[in-house]
């Protein structure tokens, strides 16, 4: 798009746009130099990546984002002042702070006890145990950003009872890192089978709780909270040579396949009698969503196919 300067006054003092002008520094001493111009939109924010850095956090955990993930996720989801926004795999609340950052008020739910309350075993090196100034309420406290955290709620993320629903939602946005099972388990509240050498309850009790139900309850948790026009930003595992993009989004408290085509083709291929993807129930529809996603879900696999796999890098696995 061209620059138009004929009704432009230049004022160099106080001026309204600026434009830069940027040389490469180049040593090669080569004939053909690319020289840029354009208008100035924006300044960099990597002295945010230093401030938060997890080097310096009182209270971090094995799968603390790390804080440039943390703010690009929180841009995903238009965090600013005045929105609520909803981490419910808050763990120490590295998501929390980066949405708190931008002026969000935040809140989350943790099914981990030690975690939520920070009490046990350090994940710092060098340090054994967790001390009493080591929270995620210090965190916000670290940065002055206690204001605006709401509290971390300790929940089962899959119980949707817990949260008062309406027909227009509350929540701003959800920003999560749902557990893959790598480094942090991935549980619900629920009865395990027992075994003859098992004695004793511990409550509550922890079931197996499958990836593609986490994902699956993820969905319908936002379904069920997120404001006409609210964001799902989240992390999953995927194979790194095979991955597939899918998009979501949610009009009138309803999720939608945003590829009709593909599902149309998939449908076709299946011969089940279902022509039109808005034909489909709000529970179909989010289980086809969640299985069209999942294809490149590299747990699928077993556990010894799947560790083949990833000494063959084929899988990008991170917890």
């Amino acid at each position: 798009m061209a620059l138009s300067f004929e009704n432009s006054h230049v004022n160099l003092k106080n001026a309204n746009i600026n434009f830069i002008f940027i040389e490469e520094n180049d040593k090669s001493f080569s004939d053909e130099q690319i020289f840029y111009f354009g208008k100035l939109i924006g300044f960099g924010q990597s002295h945010l990546v230093q401030k938060y850095n997890l080097q310096e956090r009182r209270y971090i955990g094995n799968t603390t984002m790390d804080p440039a993930l943390s703010f690009i996720q929180a841009n995903m989801v238009k965090a600013n002042h005045g929105s609520l926004i909803l981490d419910p795999f808050c763990g120490t609340g590295g998501l929390l702070i980066a949405a708190a950052h931008f002026g969000a008020a935040v809140m989350g739910t943790e099914i981990n006890y030690q975690v939520a309350r920070a009490v046990g075993k350090s994940s710092r090196m060098g340090q054994k145990f967790l001390t009493d100034d080591q929270s995620i309420a210090a965190n916000f406290c670290q940065y002055s950003l206690n204001d605006r955290f709401m509290g971390v709620l300790l929940a089962d993320a899959s119980k949707h009872e817990i949260w008062h629903y309406n027909n227009f939602g509350f929540v701003d946005a959800i920003l999560t890192d749902p557990p893959y099972g790598v480094r942090e388990k991935i549980q619900k509240i629920g009865k395990k089978s027992r075994k003859d050498h098992y004695f004793g309850r511990r409550y509550p009790e922890k079931a197996k709780y499958e990836i593609s139900s986490s994902f699956l309850d993820l969905l319908n948790l936002a379904a069920r909270l997120l404001v006409v026009k609210g964001r799902l930003a989240f992390w999953f595992p995927s194979i790194e040579r095979e991955l597939v993009f899918t998009f979501f989004y949610f009009p009138n408290d309803l999720i939608y396949f945003n590829q009709s085509e593909a599902i149309q083709a998939r449908n076709e291929n299946q011969n089940n009698g279902v022509k039109n993807y808005k034909d489909f129930t709000r529970k179909q529809e989010i289980i086809l969503i969640l299985y069209q996603c999942l294809f490149s879900f590299s747990f699928f696999y077993s556990a010894k196919n799947r560790k083949f796999r990833i000494l063959s890098c084929y899988l990008n696995m991170r917890g």
